[in-house]
């Protein structure tokens, strides 16, 4: 089989990614981790996207405006350190008001299915986003030849 993976690499992950690597059920090589394309020390998939774009989506998901919104700098503030943006917006959505929608991954996912003219506009924070997600699927469409 022709298989490749990418991973999220988070703290509880490393070990888990390591040890499939050294198992040798899949080439080394065909494993990749979020982190091979971000330059932080541990990322998810979210972390391929610009941090501000990404901000931008939660906030057009969850509903939030009139200064509510979430900014790079307000989740960074609130992610107690991880350079994780999925850990530090949950973590900021925590201390949101009641009546807010509840954050998960899958509503930023979902909200940008729904609306992929998000990608079209010409802004540096979705060129960034974009040129990153197209490394990828170079990366993994090299191994399909």
């Amino acid at each position: 089989m022709n298989i490749s993976v990418l991973c999220d690499y988070g703290s509880g992950d490393k070990s888990k990614v390591e040890r499939l690597r050294q198992s040798q059920i899949l080439k080394s090589g065909r494993i990749l981790t979020a982190t091979d394309f971000t330059g932080k020390t541990e990322s998810d998939i979210e972390d391929l996207f610009d941090p501000t774009f990404y901000c931008a989506l939660v906030n057009q998901a969850l509903g939030l405006h009139d200064g509510a919104e979430i900014t790079v700098e307000k989740a960074e503030s609130a992610g107690n350190g991880s350079p994780r943006i999925v850990k530090q917006v949950e973590a900021l959505c925590r201390t949101l008001p009641a009546d807010i929608p509840e954050f998960n991954h899958y509503l930023p996912a979902e909200w940008l299915l729904r609306h992929p003219e998000l990608l079209d506009a010409q802004e540096p924070m979705v060129d960034e986003s974009l040129n990153r997600f197209e490394a990828v699927f170079k990366e993994l469409n090299r191994f399909l030849g």
